[in-house]
Formats: C-alpha cells, sequence, structure tokens
C-alpha cells in the first residue's frame, strides 16, 4: 500500500531547465497569494513526471518498449522517463497525430490539469469547494470542474483560472503537493487505505457487490459446502447408512434433491400447484380467508402476516403481532425514488409466472396484481419509523381486534395458526393494518386471489424446476442491472442453509471454529466494555441518574462470541427430510419447515415460560454481528473471526480497528437512538432525565443534519433518519475504540487501515441505489470517511489540514459521549 511520497520536486525540476524571467505585469497573477518574481516555465516532461511522482503511481519495467512508439522519445530526459511511461501505459497522456510526443514544449494550464485529472482518475475526490471558472474551454469543463470542486485550483481569482496560460515549474509543485494530499490519507481515507483492493477487485460475475464480508461469506459456504458434499457422498455413494432424523442424514438427502436439477424438472412445477388450487376452489371472501390463514401456515405471506415476537415492554415473554404483508418486493424498495422501474420488473415477472402456471390474461393479473402489491407497500410504515416502538405500540385483545378489522374475522384466522390461547395482539403497523382490513372486501375477492398466487409463485420460484428459476433470475437480473448466469443447482447449498441452518451449525463448528479464537475475542470484547463503560463515567453531559442508568445497562449486557457453549443442545426445528429416492421436494422441506416453525410459536404462547436470552438466535457461521435489544445482549458469531475483521497472526491495533470496532458498534446499540429506550433487561422504559434526553435528542438531530449531507453519487444523499441508530453506533463505536488506543500508545495507522478493510466495498449502480433506499446503515465509504473525520486524533495523526478531503470543521465534528 501506498503511503505518503515526498513532493518537493522543485529541486530537480529547477537545475533541468532554463527559462526567461516573466514580471508581473506580464503575467497573470497565479494560484493563491503567490506573487511571481522570477517565473521558470514547466515542460510537457516536467509537469507530467511532477504530477506522476507526487501521487506514487507505480512505474513499468519495459519503459524503452513503450516509449519508443514516439518518434522523439530520444529527447525525454532520462529522469523522467519512467513515469512518462508509467502515465503512458495506463492512458493518461498521449502524444500527437504526426508520432511526436515534444516532451520539452511548454505546456498550458489546461493541458496540464487535464493530464493531472487522469492521472487521478482512479481516485474518487472530494467536493470541497464548488466553483466554476470564465475561461474554461468547453472540451475541458468536466476535468476542470473535478479539480476545482476538489480544491487542487483555486484559480486567481478574477473569475479565471488562466486555461492558455503556460504553467510555471512552482505550480507544477504545488498542483502536485495538493494532488499528493488528495491521494494519501487526508484526502480519501477510504480509497487511501483501500487502494490495493479497490484496484485489484472486480465484480465477479453474478455479483451486484462485492466486500470483505462477501469474501469471508465465499470461503464460508465452501466450508458449508465440504460439509454438505461429504455427507451427501457418504450417504448416496459409499451407502453410509445415517440415523435417520440426524443432521446427516437430513442434510445429506435434502442436498439430494437440491443439487439435482434433472430431478427438479422431472417434478416441473406440480408440489406447489396444490396451494394454487386452494386458491382456485374458493367461492367467496370468507373461504379465502381460511385458504390464506392455511398459505400463512405454509409460509406463503398475503395480507395477514401474523407471527410472535418478543413484548417490548416484558421481554421474559412473547406477543402476538401482526408484521409486514407480502408487498412482492421490499417496502423501501417501492417507496424509494426508482418505483415505476422495480414495479414494472415485478409486473413483468409476474407474468411471465402466471403464463408458466397456464392462467389466462397473464399481462392482467399481473398488473393490478403488482398495483395492489404497490398500494399496500405505500400504505406500509416507513423504515425510518420503525424504531418508534412507543408511538407504535398497539396492542389489542383478541376480541377488541374487531374494532381493527372490521372487515374480517381475525379471531377466527388466529385460531387457525393454532393460537388458540393468545389473549392480545400487537399491531405494529396500524395504518397498514386499515388498509388491509379496507381491501379485504367481496369486490375485491379476485383480485386477492391473484395477490394470494402471486405470494405461492413468487415463493416457490427458485425452488421448482428451470423454468421456474430462471423466471426468478430473470427479475433479479433486472433488479441489479446485470446478467448473473447463475444456475438453479448454484443456491442448492443456500437452500440447505436456510432449512437446516442449526444442523450445519453443529458440523461447522466441530470443524472450523477455533476455541482460542472464541476465547480471545470474548476478552477483547470484555476489555471494550470496559473502556465504554470508562467513558460513560467520565461523561459530563448526563445527570448522575442517567448515567446511573446507563452504566446499569452496560453491566448487565449478555456477550455472546464465537457459538453457544450448549450447541449440541440446539435442534432443527422437527421435520422430517425424505430424499430423492422416497420422492422428496424442495417445497414439501419449506412448507414442513414453515408449519413447524408455526406449531413451535404457539406452543410458546400457550406456555407460561419464560424466554431464555442466553439463547443464540444467530447461527454460529453468520458473517455478521448484532446486538439484540430484548436481551441486552451482543453476538459475535465465529463465521466473523476472519481476516480482515480478526486473525491470530494480526497485531493487537489491527484486530482493534477490526472486530473491536464491529464489537464497539454493537455494544454502542445499548445506547443508540432504540437501544437507549430500553432498560438493562431490555424492556421500554424511559430512564432519561428530562434535560438529558433533551441534550441527546440535539446530538441526533446533529447526526441526521450531517448524514443527509452526504452526497453519494451525482444527486444521490444519505437518508440521514433511516440511517441514524448505525451512524451513532459507528461514531460512538469509534470513540471508544480511539480510547484504547489512547490509553496503550497504540500505532494509529495500523488502527485506522485496518477499520477501513472492513467496510471495502464495490457495487453496481443499481445496488448503491437499493442501498440508499433499503439499509439501515450507511454507504461503506461513509462508514470510514465520515466517522474518522469526526475525530482529532484522525486529524493530528495525519495531519489533515482545512481543504484537505478529510477535513471537518470543529463545529460539524459529531460527539457522544464523550462530549
Amino acid at each position: 500500500m501506498r503511503k505518503i511520497i515526498s513532493l518537493l520536486l522543485i529541486a530537480v525540476i529547477l537545475f533541468s531547465i532554463s527559462a526567461p524571467p516573466v514580471f508581473a505585469d506580464t503575467y497573470a497573477v497565479p494560484d493563491g497569494d503567490y506573487t511571481p518574481r522570477d517565473m521558470k516555465y514547466a515542460t510537457r516532461e516536467e509537469a507530467i513526471a511532477g504530477f506522476v511522482k507526487a501521487i506514487g503511481l507505480d512505474t513499468p519495467t519495459n519503459v524503452a518498449e513503450i516509449l519508443k512508439t514516439f518518434s522523439d522519445s530520444g529527447k525525454i530526459a532520462s529522469a523522467y522517463r519512467r513515469e512518462i511511461a508509467a502515465a503512458i501505459s495506463k492512458d493518461m497522456v498521449f502524444g500527437y497525430a504526426d508520432g511526436t510526443f515534444r516532451p520539452q514544449e511548454y505546456i498550458t494550464r489546461v493541458e496540464a490539469l487535464v493530464i493531472l485529472n487522469r492521472i487521478l482518475s482512479s481516485r474518487t475526490l472530494p467536493s470541497v469547494d464548488q466553483r466554476s471558472f470564465d475561461d474554461t474551454p468547453e472540451w475541458a469543463e468536466t476535468e476542470i470542474t473535478r479539480l476545482s470542486s476538489a480544491g487542487i485550483i483555486k484559480g486567481y481569482g478574477d473569475g479565471r483560472f488562466g486555461a492558455s496560460d503556460l504553467l510555471t515549474l512552482e505550480q507544477v509543485s504545488i498542483l502536485s503537493d495538493r494532488a499528493s494530499r488528495l491521494m494519501g490519507p487526508a484526502g480519501d481515507f477510504y480509497e487511501y487505505a483501500n487502494e490495493d483492493w479497490l484496484n485489484k477487485t472486480e465484480l465477479p460475475a453474478g455479483q451486484s457487490y462485492w466486500s470483505s464480508a462477501h469474501e469471508i461469506s465465499q470461503q464460508l459456504m465452501k466450508q458449508v459446502g465440504d460439509i454438505v458434499y461429504t455427507l451427501y457422498r457418504q450417504r448416496n455413494r459409499q451407502e453410509v447408512e445415517f440415523t435417520d432424523g440426524s443432521s446427516e442424514q437430513k442434510i445429506a438427502d435434502m442436498f439430494s434433491v437440491a443439487g439435482n436439477i434433472v430431478y427438479r424438472d422431472s417434478l416441473g412445477i406440480e408440489p406447489v400447484k396444490e396451494y394454487l388450487k386452494m386458491i382456485d376452489g374458493t367461492k367467496n371472501i370468507n373461504e379465502l380467508l381460511d385458504v390464506m390463514a392455511y398459505l400463512e401456515y405454509s409460509g406463503f405471506h398475503g395480507l395477514l402476516p401474523i407471527s410472535i415476537s418478543v413484548d417490548a415492554y416484558n421481554s421474559d415473554k412473547y406477543i402476538l403481532t401482526f408484521s409486514e404483508v407480502y408487498t412482492g418486493l421490499s417496502v423501501s424498495h417501492i417507496q424509494g425514488a426508482e418505483t415505476q422501474r422495480i414495479i414494472e420488473a415485478y409486473s413483468t415477472y409476474l407474468e411471465k409466472l402466471f403464463t408458466l402456471y397456464g392462467y389466462d390474461k397473464p399481462k392482467t393479473r399481473a398488473e393490478k396484481t403488482s398495483q395492489l402489491c404497490k398500494t399496500l407497500a405505500n400504505s406500509s410504515m416507513a423504515l425510518s419509523k420503525h424504531n418508534q416502538v412507543e408511538e407504535n405500540y398497539n396492542v389489542y385483545t383478541i376480541n377488541a381486534l374487531e374494532k381493527v378489522f372490521t372487515n374480517i374475522d381475525i379471531n377466527r384466522f388466529i385460531k387457525k395458526l393454532g393460537f388458540n390461547k393468545a389473549e392480545t395482539m400487537l399491531v405494529y403497523d396500524l395504518a397498514l393494518a386499515q388498509k388491509v382490513n379496507s381491501l379485504f372486501t367481496p369486490d375485491n375477492f379476485t383480485i386477492i386471489k391473484d395477490y394470494l398466487r402471486a405470494s405461492v409463485m413468487d415463493g416457490s420460484s427458485m425452488y421448482l424446476n428451470s423454468d421456474s428459476f430462471y423466471i426468478w433470475r430473470s427479475f433479479q437480473d433486472n433488479l441489479n442491472g446485470f446478467e448473473s448466469g447463475v444456475m438453479p443447482g448454484d443456491y442448492a447449498i443456500n437452500i440447505v442453509q436456510e432449512l437446516l441452518g442449526w444442523d450445519i451449525a453443529k458440523l461447522y463448528v466441530e470443524k472450523y471454529a477455533s476455541e482460542t479464537d472464541k476465547l480471545e475475542v470474548e476478552k477483547l470484547t470484555r476489555q471494550i466494555l470496559a473502556a465504554y463503560i470508562e467513558q460513560i463515567q467520565a461523561n459530563t453531559w448526563l445527570s448522575e441518574s442517567s448515567k446511573n442508568s446507563a452504566l446499569k445497562k452496560l453491566n448487565n449486557l449478555i456477550i455472546k462470541v464465537g457459538y453457544p457453549d450448549n450447541i449440541s443442545e440446539y435442534p432443527d426445528l422437527k421435520f422430517k427430510i425424505q430424499g430423492q429416492k422416497d420422492g422428496g421436494n424442495l417445497i414439501q422441506y419449506r412448507t414442513d419447515y414453515c408449519q413447524r416453525y408455526f406449531d413451535m410459536a404457539a406452543e410458546i404462547m400457550n406456555s407460561d415460560d419464560k424466554i431464555d436470552k442466553n439463547n443464540w438466535s444467530m447461527l454460529p457461521h453468520t458473517v455478521n454481528a448484532m446486538y439484540d435489544v430484548a436481551s441486552n445482549s451482543i453476538t459475535i458469531p465465529a463465521g466473523i473471526l476472519q481476516p480482515p475483521f480478526y486473525s491470530s497472526k494480526a497485531s493487537y491495533e489491527e484486530n482493534l480497528g477490526g472486530i473491536g470496532a464491529v464489537i464497539a458498534h454493537e455494544i454502542s446499540h445499548a445506547l443508540d437512538s432504540l437501544g437507549s429506550r430500553f432498560d438493562e433487561n431490555g424492556n421500554l422504559k424511559d430512564w432519561w432525565q428530562k434535560e438529558d434526553k433533551k441534550a441527546f435528542e440535539i446530538i441526533c438531530n446533529k447526526v441526521v443534519a450531517e448524514y443527509n449531507k452526504v452526497e453519494i453519487a451525482d444527486g444521490l444523499f444519505i437518508n440521514g433518519e433511516q440511517t441514524l441508530g448505525e451512524n451513532l453506533a459507528d461514531i460512538a463505536g469509534m470513540s471508544c475504540i480511539l480510547q484504547i488506543a489512547r490509553n496503550n500508545y497504540l500505532e494509529l495507522d495500523k488502527l485506522f487501515c485496518a477499520y477501513a478493510s472492513i467496510w471495502r466495498m464495490k457495487t453496481t449502480d443499481e445496488y448503491t441505489k437499493t442501498l440508499l433506499q433499503a439499509d439501515t446503515h450507511s454507504p461503506d465509504k461513509a462508514r470510514v470517511n465520515r466517522v474518522l473525520s469526526n475525530f482529532a486524533m484522525f486529524s493530528e495523526f495525519y495531519g489533515i489540514q482545512q481543504g484537505d478531503g478529510m477535513y471537518l470543521p470543529a463545529d460539524r465534528r459529531i460527539r457522544i459521549w464523550n462530549k
């Protein structure tokens, strides 16, 4: 990785050329406040070599071969040949139509700046100062605007930048210095720290994004695949007899179906037709309600998606909950800026499915169904409102639900799902429930039938034969903006993983998980938690009452690292897996899985048992981490304990900046905009003093306002309200990490670079837009640059100055607990 390069080229340049003096009365005042005396003009070779050296561009070994294409290559001074060859090899500079390079001709400012812009083309430049110049030629408008916005050129102060003026040697040095700062940590730290990875990494075929976490996920899926393939071979080729109902038997037999597309093609779409026949056979809205209950029980969501969730006011118990209805796509997609494109893509997808299943008028059915989905999505709660728990806590007794669902026998529906003893239900999105009720009328009987058919066909498409799968793939490719080329068998491991997660987890932990890593990361977690507690204790703006409540919450935090100590006791849902030889099929597995989920949920709801908050809800081989507000716990699975997040061979600084930052982030969720509304037991409780709460709300409002200003692409900005909780956790977590670094005199460059490496990502333009609409996290670069810019330790270490891309004025820096 490139580090800071020496920029002072002027000594070399001054000895290499002599030019006549130009005085102030015959030459415009150059950039900034500089007043010229004797000016020496720069030649093409001096300017290009200066720029290339300043940014540290790698030079090639075949210099002579590259330069020989120009008839006057012999005139290029030996001191500049390698740098010029580097620029030529990367198509950053070109010769003239007559085959010459003209290395010793003087160069105008506009020509030099266009070349400099090309040399900086691999770097995303910051937008520091929006400025335009009257004398910018039309052909160079884009290049000059880009450089001026980044603060590289500032002009003469009279609306011009001297486009046709000759460039001086001192201006080469000034421009090189500014360019070098932009290419170094002061310009764009995310790109500086991740330069090698960003330059070498291409989006793999079939991927809409690629990241550090995704790299680990691919490695992990190979390990999972090795487990699955081994069991499959033992079962089906070596005729090893596994105990019926064992993890080994279920995994081997399920994969024998999922991985055999010839067998899946022989079954066709038959496995799902029984559910469609149920819908087809209904004659009125009441019959449809009973079918809808059975579909929900079987995993095909509709208008009444009822499940269980932890009660916000009593985290020891579950409560029946009305959640999100089926809308075909995520609500945030449909509510976003590209609604029309996405709805059209979904409608085309449904039309193909209706055609595949032999329904008449497939286009009309698809259009009406997609519009109903759009109506439901637009009636749903926005992603940014989901954390407003108190406002959305609408609990009704089962009998009182009739006031909400006046058109629906909701009590009958609930009992059909097995929740016979439920006394209350949480209607978290009341406006959506009311919209569902208004739609569930005899007048809408026909369209609701098509809507339910769409749910069944969509929910089955990737589990059936090739025809169904390719329709689903085409839809996904349409959304993501590229052709993936994935085959049905490519998802075989994912399907087994989806339905038999804990069966796989037990075998994964036994074969791949490290107990040493588990213990080391547990130790690191306790160090970070101790630093967090120290930071809250030192806080100057919290009252003692609020401070004590915050400390109580941190002191009661449950830490889960690696995998459960009692993982052998973790059973999957008990459902029978019949292999290919016995006529098994993926739809059968999926529906059996969902039905067992409802049976288990009903059993839990009908019992008086308390929730065990030490239980894991996250699979150990997951490449992620989480804070659970209901149990006041953090989970750091074994799956994420891989480079660049963590390595037993890495330095303490690297692990602290990697997995340490993730841990600190998750701890911070205990006191973010949502977590701070729950007590140490995971119960919704206002433990804030009034003035403290106001002070925290001011900080939250500042975070929202600051992130709303962050532009990710032309005209695309972060939604500060939607990403508030994650942004708070990023900033508060980094504050904790830097406190540890300060107390232990750690090597900051290693720490900061490790932090930048864990969030590196490449995406398609379409996927970037998707993330801005649907993700509660800020995009990767903002998670690095916008977070680190808040801290004086970062700015001082790298010498960040006003005008640098990473510079942030003190009044715009966000401080949370260390204010």
